[in-house]
């Protein structure tokens, strides 16, 4: 649409996307002077040279800071007989939560000045009228403007799944207690259905205060993942067979390979559809089709177990070098005897969870 508006003011431009086949011969058109404008939403913003650029339309706000870089950096090249980048930021009145990226907050320039040096602040235009390609300005009084966007006014604060993981709690606790009014968010807003929550930094102790909460850090970590465990709050078997694999695989710098945790946890329930006996409550999913998907179960023990120690920090996932453990501050605390003592807790709590649903599986798997 914006290709033909130009066309239509006599302006030569042309429409690129990567569904388009006339894409590549209207860059190279651009590249050879035939045209003067290229349209275009994210198929050039990044990894594409044309020096000779010398205008940038921002006709797309955005919320991202990479992205406005890798957008503007289409026109920051060197070229002959160019003597300045000219951009121009089209900026709508956003809501407060959605200010976007604008060379002015870019660069930190707080004074609008017409065709003005962004990177320096300093008037570079000497009052006369400026033509760009049937485009004009005039002079108009200096004018503060608006540069903060949601990072920089936001940045430091945390939201309500991080506020959870300080506090030692769910995400749903926290919810709870914004619903009833028992703690207040600093900023709040809503996307479609969903809420979305932030605090700033002092509040994790206001709240922690407020609620009579226990201070919980890397200090405290092993008593708090053994409180954890022996809380013995299990909806399904998941966590129990979870730390069974996590334990059997582990290597001597806490870590295992994903891949074999997800094996041995897989098996076990594998196992219990074989010899006729029940894989847990009915109202899990874990059907023969179900574990023979490795896409179904990689994400359920990603979702379901591991995130419920994950979110207390005692694990992580390290998805790129396919290595799961137990946290750094929590491993330095663990002894052989200490998980000698979670083997023989979690096997007693398997054989607790199952004796009303027909029998423990075969837990020679984790020896």
């Amino acid at each position: 649409m914006m290709a033909k508006l130009l066309n239509e003011r006599g302006i030569s431009a042309a429409a690129v996307s990567g569904k388009d086949r006339d894409s590549q011969k209207n860059i190279e058109k651009y590249l050879n002077g035939e045209i003067r404008f290229l349209t275009s939403c994210q198929l050039i913003s990044e990894g594409w040279d044309a020096p000779k650029t010398s205008v940038i339309v921002m006709a797309r706000p955005t919320m991202s800071k990479v992205i406005y870089y890798q957008q503007l950096g289409r026109g920051t090249r060197r070229a002959e007989d160019k003597e300045a980048l000219y951009l121009i930021d089209v900026v709508d009145n956003y809501s407060f939560s959605s200010v976007p990226w604008t060379a002015n907050s870019l660069f930190k320039n707080p004074l609008y000045s017409p065709f003005g040096d962004v990177l320096t602040g300093v008037r570079s235009w000497n009052g006369e009228m400026i033509y760009l390609e049937h485009l004009l300005e005039k002079e108009i009084d200096l004018q503060e403007v608006d540069i903060e966007t949601f990072e920089s006014i936001y940045g430091d604060y945390i939201s309500s799944e991080e506020l959870a993981r300080e506090l030692f709690l769910s995400t749903d606790t926290i919810t709870a207690w914004i619903k009833k009014g028992e703690i207040v968010p600093d900023y709040s807003t809503k996307l479609g259905r969903v809420n979305y929550y932030k605090f700033k930094p002092e509040k994790v102790e206001e709240i922690r205060v407020l609620k009579n909460l226990k201070k919980r850090d890397e200090t405290t970590i092993l008593d708090d993942f053994w409180e954890f465990i022996e809380e013995g709050s299990y909806s399904l078997s998941y966590k129990i067979i979870f730390i069974l694999a996590l334990i059997k695989n582990l290597e001597k710098d806490g870590e295992a390979d994903f891949e074999k945790v997800k094996s041995d946890y897989i098996s076990y329930y594998r196992k219990c559809l074989e010899d006729g006996l029940p894989v847990d409550k009915k109202s899990c999913p874990y059907t023969a089709e179900y574990l023979n998907s490795d896409k179904e179960m990689r994400r359920n023990i990603i979702v379901n177990p591991f995130e419920k120690f994950e979110r207390k920090r005692f694990v992580y996932y390290g998805k790129d070098l396919k290595n799961i453990g137990f946290s750094f501050y929590l491993w330095q605390k663990i002894d052989s005897n200490f998980i000698k003592k979670l083997k023989n807790k979690m096997l007693e709590d398997l054989e607790n969870y199952y004796k009303d649903l027909g029998g423990v599986g075969d837990t020679s798997i984790f020896k």
